[in-house]
C-alpha cells in the first residue's frame, strides 16, 4: 500500500465477508507500465484537448504515470477538444468469485483540485458481452480515496471489472491499488476533523471518522498519544466490519500556549498491536486563532505553482482557522498598487504569517515556530450589512491581558479580497509553470503556459489602503482583560470588484508598532456569512444580547436579554445532525436540560434580538 496522510472516502457500506480470506485480482501498478492483466480502450473516440495537457497522452485512453510522491497509478485523461465525453476503459483480466462476502476495492483520485471527477465502476461476465455498472463516482475528491462495493450478486461467475471515465469537461482521473477477493489486510483509513486551535479552555476533543477498508478488525480502544505518552482513550469493544465507518471523540489536556503533536491509533483487541490512524497539532491559547497568510505570486511566475500547491496544503491542514490573501506582482494585471508595497516582498512566490517577518520565506519554510506563539487577542465579526457599493461589518475585539491603548498602537487594520472575478475578466488569466517532476502533483500534468480555462484566482487583493496602517482610533484607549469592545469597518466598492457581494473582507487586529497581526477573521460578501461559532466554553460577555453557557450541573443556561422574547435553542453534533431542539419565551436566564453524550456539540440560540452559537465540550 502507497497511501499516505489522510485519506478521505467514499460509498462505503457494511460488508459481510467471506469466511476465509481469499484474493482473485490485486494490482497496484508498481511496474510502472500496463500490466498484462490489464486491458484499456478508448471507446468515443473524440480528440483530447491537447492544450491543457504537459505530457504525453495515452492512445487508448489509460497510461500508468506517476502521481505526487504516491508512486505508479492508472490515469485517464477526460478533456474533450470538441463537446462530447470521453469513455475510456480500463479492464481487469477475468477472475472467479469463488464465495459470497467478497468485495471489489480502489483507491482514487482526481488530478485537479477544482474538478471532481466522475466514472463508472462496471462489471461484465465471461460470455456476456454486456457491462453493469455497479458503482457511480458522481465527483471524485483531490485526495486519493478509497471505495468498496460488494461482489456478492456475482458469487460463482467470472466477471471482469472495467472503470471508465465519463466526462468531457474534467481533466484527469488516476485509480490505483485494485482489489478483488475477501480482504486479508487491516486498513483503517481516517478521516481526521479535529480543529487546530482552541481559545480559553484545558481541554480538547480529537474527533476522527474511522472507516474499515481491511478485514474485520475488534478494536478494544482508540488511544491519542503524544510522543509516547497516553493523553487520551476512549473505549471501544467491539468488531469494526469491512465498509463500516465510527466517529471516534477523544478528550484531552490542553496546555496553555504549548504546540501538541499528537498521533491516533487503534487497539487490536486480538493482536494488542496499534494500529496508526493520523496525526495532528493542538493548541490552546487565551483565544482560538485565525492566521493570515499572505501569499505573493504571478501569471508570469513559472516557479510560483509551487506557493499555490503550498497554501493549499495548508489551507487543507488549518481549514478555517486559516485565511489567505493573495497578492499579484507588477506586472500582474491583478497587482493591487496599495497592497503590495506594504508586504515589502522582493520576489515571488514568497510568504509570511500574521506580517510577521520571521517568518517571511519563498514557501512555509518559516512558518512552524511562529504557528505556536500566544494569542493574545481576539476580533470576532458581529454583524454584515453589504449592498452593491458599500459594505459595513461589525466586529467585537478583545485583549487577554489590561491593554493601554493611549498611543493608538492597536487598531483593525483590513484588505477586501475577490472571491472569485467574472468569466470576462477571467479570460486574461494564465498561470506560466516550470513544476516538471511528479512531486509537484498536478503541476506535472499540467503545461508550461496553464490556459485560462483551468485557471482560477481567488481572494485575490483588490483593496488596502488600511492594510498596513489600520484605522485610526478604531480600538478604544484602553481594553481591561476579555472585555470586548465594539467597533466597524465601513468600505465601499474597489474598482477591481463587479459589485460588493463578489469580495470579502479581512479584518485584524493590528499592532502598529511592530505591523504584527495579533488575530484576524474573514467575512464574505455573498451572503454566506452568518454569526459564527464562538470558541469551546460558549460564555458571552455581558453586553451580548444572546448566550448560552453549559453549567456545572449539566444543564445549559440561555441569557435572552432584559425584555421577554421568543427563542430557539438546538443542539448539533459536529457532523450537523440536529440532537436537541426546544422553542420557548422568556427573559433574564433560561435554564435547558438536554442529555447530550460526551464529545463536541454546537448549541444554537435564536432570538428576536440575536443569535450566538458556541462550541460546548460535554462529559
Amino acid at each position: 500500500m502507497k497511501s499516505r496522510g489522510i485519506v478521505t472516502f467514499l460509498m462505503a457500506m457494511p460488508v459481510c465477508l467471506g469466511t476465509s480470506a481469499a484474493i482473485y485480482f490485486s494490482e497496484n501498478f508498481t511496474s510502472g507500465k500496463l500490466p498484462n492483466t490489464i486491458n484499456v480502450s478508448d471507446e468515443d473516440g473524440i480528440a483530447y484537448d491537447t492544450e491543457v495537457y504537459g505530457v504525453a497522452l495515452p492512445e487508448d485512453g489509460w497510461m500508468v504515470s506517476s502521481v505526487g510522491i504516491r508512486g505508479f497509478a492508472a490515469v485517464s485523461p477526460t478533456r474533450s477538444l470538441e463537446a462530447g465525453l470521453q469513455k475510456n476503459r480500463l479492464s481487469t483480466a477475468f477472475f472467479k468469485v469463488e464465495e459470497k462476502g467478497a468485495v471489489l476495492r480502489w483507491a482514487g483520485k482526481s488530478i485537479l483540485p477544482a474538478i471532481a471527477e466522475r466514472y463508472l465502476v462496471q462489471v461484465t461476465e465471461e460470455g456476456s458481452g454486456g457491462f453493469r455498472t455497479i458503482a457511480e463516482v458522481p465527483g471524485e475528491n483531490y485526495e486519493w480515496t478509497f471505495h468498496s462495493v460488494s461482489l456478492d450478486e456475482f458469487a460463482g461467475k467470472k466477471i471482469s471489472v472495467s472503470f471508465v471515465t465519463d466526462s468531457g469537461d474534467g481533466y484527469m482521473i488516476a485509480i490505483d491499488d485494485i482489489m478483488a477477493g475477501v480482504p486479508d489486510d487491516t486498513l483503517l483509513v481516517a478521516e481526521n476533523e479535529t480543529p487546530v486551535y482552541y481559545g480559553g479552555v484545558s481541554e480538547a476533543v480529537v474527533r476522527v471518522k474511522v472507516t474499515n477498508f481491511g478485514k474485520d478488525i475488534n478494536i478494544d480502544s482508540f488511544v491519542c498519544r503524544n510522543g509516547s505518552d497516553n493523553v487520551g482513550e476512549t473505549s471501544y469493544r467491539r468488531k469494526l466490519l469491512h465498509g463500516e465507518s465510527t466517529f471516534v471523540d477523544v478528550i484531552v489536556p490542553l496546555e496553555q500556549n504549548v504546540r501538541m503533536q499528537y498521533t491516533v491509533y487503534a487497539v487490536d483487541s486480538e493482536t494488542g498491536k496499534d494500529v496508526r490512524l493520523c496525526t495532528g497539532d493542538l493548541f490552546g491559547s487565551a483565544y482560538e486563532r485565525t492566521v493570515l497568510l499572505d501569499k505573493a505570486t504571478g501569471m508570469w511566475c513559472n516557479n510560483c505553482p509551487k506557493g499555490i500547491l503550498t497554501a493549499n496544503e495548508m489551507k487543507r491542514r488549518f481549514g478555517d482557522n486559516l485565511v489567505i490573501v493573495e497578492t499579484h506582482a507588477n506586472p500582474d494585471r491583478l497587482e493591487c498598487q496599495e497592497y503590495w508595497p506594504g508586504l515589502k516582498f522582493y520576489a515571488v512566490p514568497y510568504m509570511m504569517i500574521d506580517r510577521n517577518r520571521q517568518s517571511a520565506g519563498e514557501l512555509d519554510n518559516n512558518f512552524d515556530r511562529q504557528l505556536w506563539t500566544p494569542v493574545k487577542a481576539e476580533i470576532v465579526p458581529t454583524s454584515c450589512d453589504v449592498t452593491d457599493y458599500n459594505a459595513e461589518v461589525g466586529f467585537k475585539v478583545r485583549f487577554a491581558d489590561d491593554t493601554d491603548n493611549a498611543s493608538d498602537r492597536y487598531r483593525i487594520g483590513y484588505v477586501v479580497t475577490c472571491i472569485s472575478f467574472s468569466d470576462e475578466v477571467k479570460q486574461i488569466f494564465y498561470q506560466l509553470n516550470s513544476l516538471t517532476t511528479p512531486k509537484y502533483d498536478e503541476y506535472y500534468f499540467l503545461p508550461s503556459k496553464i490556459p485560462s480555462r483551468l485557471v482560477d484566482f481567488h481572494d485575490v487583493t483588490v483593496e488596502g489602503s488600511k492594510a498596513f496602517t489600520g484605522i485610526e482610533n478604531s480600538l478604544p484607549d484602553s481594553f481591561k482583560a476579555d472585555e470586548y469592545a465594539v467597533s466597524s469597518v465601513k468600505v465601499t466598492c474597489p474598482d477591481m470588484l463587479d459589485r460588493m457581494q463578489d469580495g470579502r473582507l479581512v479584518a485584524y487586529v493590528l499592532d502598529t508598532e511592530t505591523g504584527r497581526v495579533l488575530n484576524s477573521a474573514a467575512v464574505s460578501f455573498d451572503g454566506s456569512w452568518s454569526t459564527g461559532v464562538d470558541e469551546i466554553g460558549g460564555d458571552m460577555p455581558a453586553t451580548a444580547p444572546v448566550s448560552v453557557r453549559r453549567m456545572p450541573d449539566g444543564c445549559f443556561r440561555l441569557g435572552l436579554g432584559a425584555e421577554e422574547t421568543d427563542f430557539l435553542f438546538e443542539l448539533h453534533d459536529m457532523a450537523g445532525g440536529l440532537l436537541f431542539s426546544q422553542k420557548g419565551r422568556g427573559a433574564g436566564s433560561v435554564d435547558v436540560h438536554a442529555d447530550v453524550l460526551p464529545g463536541v456539540t454546537v448549541a444554537t440560540l435564536r432570538t428576536a434580538v440575536g443569535a450566538v452559537s458556541a462550541k460546548i465540550i460535554t462529559k
